[in-house]
């Protein structure tokens, strides 16, 4: 079984990879950050799953920056954290 790990290298994937390597190795899982899995890009994904298949898929990935953007980026960013931070 092989299971992705997507938002490596953020909290709460560092938090999960830590947490797991307390109990069993990593050699079922294949953790993902940004630069080597974009979530944004449907077409990156596919591409990423048939590069290495998995069985599961855990979702780490999300935007938590904050961004002060003016009245006409605005509504752009919303739908990008939105299309990031939820399940579609």
């Amino acid at each position: 079984m092989k299971i992705l790990v997507t938002g490596a290298n953020g909290q709460l994937g560092k938090a999960l990879k830590a947490a797991i390597t307390m109990y069993q190795t990593l050699d079922i899982f294949i953790f993902a950050d940004r630069t080597q899995l974009d979530i944004s890009q449907t077409k990156h994904i596919q591409s990423y799953l048939d590069r290495y298949p998995v069985d599961a898929i855990v979702n780490c990935a999300a935007y938590t920056s904050e961004i002060k953007p003016n009245a006409r980026e605005s509504q752009q960013i919303k739908s990008t954290i939105y299309q990031l931070n939820s399940w579609q």
